[in-house]
């Protein structure tokens, strides 16, 4: 597993390194992507960036009504 704070360059040659060997680009930029937006999510959580459902619904009203 590759963790959030890890060099860039070391995570997606860990995340290649993991994929089978017929894999395609576009495998490989799917999986680099997928990776980064769970880092990044995983960073909002971690810095309490983020909305509760509560607030999502209330937002979401604004723009229903």
């Amino acid at each position: 597993m590759v963790g959030i704070n890890e060099n860039p360059k070391n995570s997606a040659l860990k995340i290649i390194s993991d994929l089978p060997d017929n894999t395609t680009i576009e495998d490989i930029i799917y999986s680099l992507y997928i990776k980064n937006k769970t880092n990044l999510g995983l960073n909002d959580l971690e810095n309490n960036n983020y909305k509760s459902h509560l607030q999502v619904r209330e937002d979401l009203q604004k723009w229903l009504i």
